[in-house]
């Protein structure tokens, strides 16, 4: 079965191919017509210039996420704020305006490096409401990209709050231009880890203009020079004072010393919304890099030519291979049927195999109004399957149970259901939910189990409603208690037959009130095999811990190893629930967990107080409905019960009853166990572990004679740290826990 399986799990042969073809089609084409193109292959300088509220480009307001989805395309340039009611026209508002075009300073290689210089032109902005001539600044910023901006489209402006004087010991330079005004300027660079399309160091110029206090005759039109020198490796900032074009001055207000090491950057402006719009004109230039492109030399027409074809042959060549990859498909599920068929024949008492086409009609394609529950595996469907698919000579009630686990788990479901059918198709027993047969479909796995009309245990003892409830049919109800005692004993049945009547022998591990099932007459049923495992007739235990915190023995969680007495565990938890009507946790913080409270109450003679009161209540009847049975006998009957659950959650597995004494003592054959007043301490390893043949001897060969003695609680806090996560699927051999 294990080299069937493994057959069953090759991935598909295109997968990677497909996966290539489009990683190709992701690349930017590198022809030298396309505007993509991540480096420009000319000689020739470039020139962006212009008036400045004109140019297109991007603008940041500082009330924006730095999100890369949060920017703003202004097509028409600042000009489109000038517009009335422009929500984004506050003057005091501060923002980044990048200028479109990115500037390209290297080659790929970076055997080659540009110079470029800047100039603009501002005035002095003065808000209306300002009477005296104040100190304006404006930031000039280049933001390295790790590829072209128009190429993704995406992008984050720098964060002005750690740039700047207040965060930096750049010298700043300070000098008069000439006309009255005090002028600094502060050259400075900070990294930018901001996101990971940026690459190297934000560089950024400072400056500001103060005008001389109370006079507004002085010129406030200036112009801005900012030059970079490859060479030299060199920044110098020059500017001049005037209203008409002033020429370059022959000294620089400021220089620093700097590598650009970014091969891409952004120019762009930091300032008012006001003073943003007093920046009149733009220009950049920058050096030429020598060509390096791949279509060098082709014609217009022909990079044309050769672009349609390329990519009608490169959606050609996708569709092929999507057609390819689709068939192969088809064809792996075709062959992961024939190999379960074929398994299916090798296991005893041959599973029917049910057509997929009917269970899709009957389940209405899986409509969600025909499902009863979903879990780690996948999700169980309600349908009657007609008499030819259930092979029965008549219709069936089904429950469809659909194996559809994804991501890594993906290739356990083949493993899971296998190992469900191999056990749950040799059962043959009336308090088993016996299994109809199975199906497949497009790589999911599907088991058939007959239905069971009045759902799970948990629907009805702890209060969840359910359909017999609701129609408020007392012969249906769980409120009698002669019916918890039967289902009491239809549950130890089950489990007797799985521990010692069958061979081999089969734990459960997961018993608990929702894997037990309820027929049309609320007789009991195990349900749910799909992490239970057969034991070899020489061993007593398997490794690898699963079920359901709540019902797993202190034993378990320590020694990752099931045993008899670990599923007895679980069956005595959930006979203390059928008797009190709550839940595990369903008691006080300070009592843990249901066995130390129903303890506490013995070991303060009040037992009895654990029995559900409606279960009580219906026995002493009253004056408009007569007692259902014997109150004493109901009494006598629960304390029985409560004392088995007791017996059979002791902490020490080895105190534990069998499940031929359970039935025993559920039967009045036996009387019930001598239960000690106060809950056992649980002592691991277990005294004798070096004589009980092998359960303990891999968890135990790490202690000495000594026994360490601690309570249940604190077991269930170590196990706890083991397995941090509450919830996860079940596997064999494996940790698999359920919440």
């Amino acid at each position: 079965m294990a080299m069937a399986f493994q057959q069953l799990h090759k991935p598909p042969l295109l997968s990677a191919p497909l996966l290539l073809v489009c990683l190709l089609l992701l690349l930017p084409c590198r022809c030298s017509g396309s505007d993509l193109s991540p480096w420009r292959s000319s000689n020739e300088n470039l020139t962006v210039s212009g008036a400045f509220y004109q140019l297109p480009g991007y603008l940041f307001l500082t009330n924006m996420s730095t999100c890369r989805t949060n920017w703003e395309r202004v097509v028409g340039g600042l000009a489109s704020y000038m517009k009335k009611n422009h929500p984004a026209l506050d003057l005091s508002q501060k923002g980044w305006f990048f200028v479109r075009q990115h500037i390209v300073l290297s080659d790929p290689d970076r055997l080659h490096e540009a110079s470029f210089s800047v100039s603009f032109t501002l005035s002095i902005y003065q808000p209306s409401n300002q009477t005296k001539a104040a100190k304006r600044s404006l930031v000039f910023a280049l933001e390295p990209l790790y590829i072209p901006f128009d190429s993704w489209g995406m992008f984050t402006p720098p964060n002005w709050q750690v740039l700047g004087p207040s965060s930096s010991s750049n010298p700043t330079s300070v000098a008069n231009d000439g006309a009255g005004s005090r002028v600094s300027v502060e050259i400075g660079t900070e990294n930018d880890n901001g996101t990971l399309l940026h690459l190297g160091e934000i560089i950024w110029v400072q400056i500001s203009i103060e005008p001389p206090a109370g006079n507004f005759s002085v010129p406030s039109k200036h112009s801005v020079w900012i030059d970079y020198d490859h060479v030299r490796h060199r920044m110098s900032v020059f500017i001049a004072a005037g209203e008409e074009a002033p020429p370059k001055p022959a000294h620089a207000i400021a220089t620093k010393t700097l590598q650009i090491t970014a091969k891409y950057v952004l120019p762009g402006l930091f300032s008012t919304m006001g003073q943003l719009l007093q920046v009149h004109t733009w220009n950049s230039t920058v050096d030429g890099l020598p060509n390096f492109g791949y279509s060098e030399g082709l014609p217009e027409k022909d990079v044309i030519l050769y672009s349609v074809l390329g990519s009608a042959a490169a959606t050609a060549i996708t569709a092929v291979i999507a057609i390819l990859y689709i068939n192969s498909k088809y064809r792996r599920w075709k062959k992961e049927q024939d190999e379960l068929a074929k398994i299916m024949q090798g296991i005893p008492g041959v599973p029917a195999h049910v057509d997929f086409t009917d269970i899709k009609k009957a389940t209405k394609n899986f409509h969600e109004t025909m499902k009863l529950g979903k879990g780690g595996f996948g999700a169980v469907y309600r349908c009657k399957l007609p008499a030819v698919a259930s092979r029965t000579g008549g219709s069936m009630e089904v429950a469809v149970k659909k194996f559809i686990m994804r991501g890594v788990v993906e290739d356990r479901r083949y493993s899971d259901f296998l190992a469900e059918v191999s056990i749950i198709n040799r059962l043959r027993h009336k308090n088993i939910v016996p299994l109809v047969g199975w199906s497949y479909n497009k790589g999911e796995p599907l088991l058939i189990y007959e239905y069971m009309t009045n759902g799970s245990l948990d629907q009805h003892v702890f209060r969840k409603g359910s359909a017999c409830r609701q129609q408020q049919d007392d012969t249906c109800s769980l409120g009698q208690w002669h019916t918890r005692y039967i289902i009491a004993r239809d549950i130890a049945t089950g489990l007797h037959y799985v521990h010692h009547e069958h061979e081999p022998m089969v734990l459960h591990r997961d018993i608990k009130a929702s894997n037990i099932m309820l027929d049309s007459g609320l007789r009991a049923r195990l349900g749910d095999f799909g992490i239970a495992c057969t034991v070899a007739i020489d061993r007593s235990s398997v490794t690898g811990i699963a079920g359901t915190w709540g019902y797993i023995a202190p034993d378990y969680a320590m020694s990752y190893k099931a045993t008899r007495q670990t599923d007895i565990y679980a069956f005595g938890v959930l006979i203390l629930e059928v008797v009190t009507g709550k839940k595990y946790g369903d008691v006080q913080p300070d009592d843990d967990h249901i066995t130390d409270w129903i303890w506490r109450l013995h070991g303060e003679g009040k037992l009895l107080e654990a029995v559900d009161a409606s279960l009580l209540a219906a026995a002493a009847g009253d004056d408009d409905n007569p007692p259902q049975e014997g109150e004493e006998g109901v009494a006598d009957e629960a304390r029985r019960l409560l004392l088995l659950g007791l017996a059979c959650t002791n902490p020490n597995p080895c105190e534990r009853l069998s499940m031929d004494q359970v039935l025993q003592v559920i039967n009045k054959i036996r009387a019930p166990p001598d239960v000690p007043l106060e809950k056992p301490l649980f002592v691991w390893p277990p005294q004798d572990w070096r004589s009980r043949n092998s359960m303990y001897s891999t968890a135990g060969s790490n202690w000495d004679d000594g026994s360490l003695a601690t309570s249940t609680v604190e077991v269930a806090s170590a196990s706890l740290e083991r397995y941090p996560s509450s919830s996860a699927t079940a596997t064999r051999g494996h940790a698999s826990v359920h919440s």
